[in-house]
């Protein structure tokens, strides 16, 4: 359902939702106003969490600074504390509190009553944590400020003494508990110190710091002379390579430089020169050059070079090899290159053994010093506790001398002097909260009533709704009609809005085809009281107005309503005529305006049913039109029986339907029953519309405002472009 409709339930129902805003917006503040009022008082303690044996022994004062557990749950704790029922029942006694003559309070009752409870007894009090702080706020509820003060103020004391006396027991026994501790603590230090000395000599790691930056200092170094010496090897085996390329050009050395390669002494000298060579560099790490041993293991370096040189020049010069400088020097530079690769490759083994060695020292050092490490924090946690333990020994003595407060009153409930001060505490009534709280749940249960009785009411009231349900078109939407002290038709025709919508109907229910409107018209409702008469005599206005000759005829036998549209007296009409008691020229009245005349039913009192009869009426009918245009008929209600045979006398028929009168039932039957009768329904009309305008309900100011031609522009444009108009009642 789109959010217009709701708005015109709203609108259309509005009545009812006053009423019942306004019956429990009354009740309420008069009930406010009957009812003895419940005064509340607070008064503020101040809780520091922190334990005192934890702070002499240098933990944490405070839970919650241990960032496991909240502040508001540390909180909880002392909030138990205060609602103690046996210190509770102790201030009812002391305050001589009575719930009845001669009864005192339960503490259960007492403590934390509900708000109805508060309401009866008007005697109580709550305790409640102040959010993000360490404040416990007591408050005592009485119907006298007083009462309620002492309340608050007595509770607040009790909880402190209370609180206060915990704590100085708590600093005793974390002083005699110190004093147990001290000397478990300080023999547990001695052992620990002893431990870790033992462990340093026994590991050789009295400092752990400086070996450790040795042995990466030695990595590094011969990470160093590693990455120097394989660089060398790489330039050696080049250097081998051209040189050998260079011999193998040369035909006379083609099979010298083939068993160069091949040559088993030449393979063992190079094995012993790399041990050699492996060996002086070992101990060059741990001597100097200047040792005798390493002056022996140069020399024998040395010789072996000169023994390699001379085993390859035999391989290279025999009596066959002529013999040249270049070539001299090309076996020279290979000699040469080939003897530094020999003790670059020996130094590479060495260095490998080496780094491995000192990688595995480094770690032995990492897993001594692993071992190390708890034992030194051990000592240095039991050296802090037992620093903290002398310390706070000092501090427990002398806190053992002074009174400890660990709760303090920061704000006492106070009655305040001047009487006019004193409804600033007064819990209930709250007579403004009670005011917006009536004006809600007035709104709420309006709402729920209109929109229930909206969605039990079975009638019609919108023209689209009407002609989906009965599947005729509605011609025109008569708009509900301001109270007159006299109800007559010029007057209710002189009213803008239902002449406007009544001049178009002739033109809307003429048939297709049909230049003129003249013929017999018929105006019947469903059930009385739908305003079919008045209808029916403002059509005859406007169908006058066209410079018709109409003869607006009640036949209406049991209800007659038309000469009272006119004011006219009672004269004979329908019935005199059918009777034959009466001419028609005598009963016939002018009403104006142009040829407008008026047939009344008659002013006899019984009504004679065989000129209810169509038989007899529309032969007579046909003798009364002869002389008019148009013959409009008032018919009476189908519910009421009469009103579905007569309708087959009109050519053309249309039902008023009034706006939330019958049900959709009753108007299908009638419906129904007027066209088992042969007649013809040329549309509907639908009687006292209400378009729910919200001028009306806008206040004089912004209606004057409303009438500013810029706010009019804005008006125009909204309804231009929007499907919600607003409407402004004539």
């Amino acid at each position: 359902m789109e959010f217009k409709r709701y708005w015109q339930i709203i609108l259309k129902r509005r009545g009812t939702l006053l009423k019942i805003i306004g019956v429990i917006l009354i009740t309420v503040i008069l009930g406010s106003f009957i009812i003895s009022p419940v005064y509340k008082f607070n008064s503020n303690v101040l809780v520091k969490t922190a334990d005192p044996k934890a702070g002499m022994l240098g933990m944490p004062t405070d839970l919650a600074s241990l960032g496991t557990v909240s502040s508001d749950l540390v909180m909880y704790g002392q909030l138990a504390m205060i609602r103690n029922l046996n210190m509770i029942q102790d201030v009812i006694t002391k305050m001589r509190l009575e719930k009845k003559k001669g009864t005192l309070y339960g503490a259960k009752e007492f403590l934390d009553p509900g708000s109805l409870d508060l309401l009866i007894n008007k005697t109580g009090v709550k305790v409640s944590l102040v959010a993000a702080s360490q404040i416990i706020q007591v408050s005592g509820f009485s119907g006298s400020p007083k009462e309620a003060a002492e309340i608050a103020n007595q509770i607040a004391d009790s909880f402190v003494t209370l609180y206060n006396q915990n704590s100085r027991t708590t600093a005793d026994q974390a002083l005699r508990f110190i004093q147990e501790s001290i000397p478990k603590v300080a023999a547990q230090l001695q052992q620990a110190e002893t431990t870790l000395a033992e462990y340093k000599v026994a590991n050789h790691i009295s400092n752990v710091t400086y070996l450790r930056e040795k042995l990466l200092t030695n990595l590094a170094s011969l990470q160093e002379t590693k990455d120097t010496n394989e660089t060398e090897l790489a330039g050696g085996e080049k250097r081998i390579a051209q040189v050998q390329a260079k011999l193998k050009k040369i035909p006379e050395f083609q099979k010298n430089t083939t068993e160069y390669r091949a040559n088993a002494t030449l393979e063992y000298i190079r094995q012993k020169l790399m041990d050699a060579e492996a060996t002086m560099v070992s101990g060059g790490v741990k001597v100097t050059p200047e040792y005798f041993t390493q002056k022996q293991s140069l020399a024998a370096i040395e010789k072996l070079k000169d023994e390699y040189r001379k085993q390859a020049g035999k391989i290279f010069y025999n009596e066959s090899t002529i013999r040249s400088a270049i070539h001299t020097s090309l076996v020279q530079t290979l000699v040469e290159n080939e003897i530094n690769q020999v003790v670059r490759t020996g130094r590479r083994q060495l260095l490998d053994q080496l780094t491995l060695q000192k990688q595995k020292e480094l770690d032995d050092l990492t897993l001594k010093e692993l071992g190390l490490g708890p034992m030194s924090r051990e000592v240095t946690a039991l050296s802090t506790a037992m620093s903290s333990l002398l310390t706070q020994e000092q501090v427990a003595k002398l806190a053992g001398s002074l009174a400890l407060s660990n709760a303090v009153i920061i704000e006492r409930a106070t009655v305040p002097d001047e009487a006019s001060q004193t409804k600033r505490f007064r819990w209930f009534p709250r007579r403004k909260l009670l005011a917006m709280m009536s004006l809600i749940i007035g709104l709420l249960v309006g709402l729920t009533t209109i929109f229930s009785q909206e969605y039990l009411d079975d009638t019609l009231s919108d023209p689209g709704e009407t002609e989906e349900y009965l599947k005729f078109p509605v011609l025109a939407n008569l708009p509900e009609l301001p109270p007159r002290e006299i109800f007559d038709l010029p007057g209710i025709m002189s009213h803008v809005p239902w002449s406007q919508a009544i001049w178009a109907v002739p033109d809307m229910a003429k048939p297709a085809g049909e230049a003129s409107l003249a013929g017999v018209w018929a105006v019947t409702s469903a059930s009385p009281g739908e305003g079919k008469s008045l209808v029916a005599a403002s059509l005859g206005w406007a169908l006058a107005l066209r410079d018709l000759r109409v003869l607006v005829v009640d036949l209406n036998f049991f209800h007659p309503r038309l000469a009272s549209l006119w004011n006219l007296p009672p004269s004979e009409g329908v019935s005199e005529l059918l009777q034959g008691t009466a001419s028609l020229t005598d009963c016939v009245r002018h009403v104006g305006p142009g040829e407008l005349y008026v047939l009344p039913n008659g002013k006899a009192d019984e009504v004679l049913w065989p000129q209810l009869d169509p038989k007899v009426l529309a032969p007579w009918l046909n003798n009364v039109k002869t002389g008019f245009d148009v013959l409009l008929l008032d018919l009476p209600a189908v519910g009421s029986g009469e009103g579905a045979p007569l309708a087959a006398l009109a050519e053309h028929i249309l039902m008023v339907v009034a706006a939330n009168h019958s049900s959709k039932t009753q108007i299908a039957r009638a419906q129904e029953q007027i066209q088992r009768c042969h007649g013809r329904i040329v549309g509907l009309v639908l009687n006292r519309y209400n378009k729910l305008a919200l001028w009306p309900l806008l206040s004089p100011t912004i209606s004057a405002m409303a009438a500013w031609p810029p706010v009019q522009r804005l008006f125009a444009f909204v309804e231009k472009h929007s499907k919600f108009r607003l409407t402004k009642k004539q």
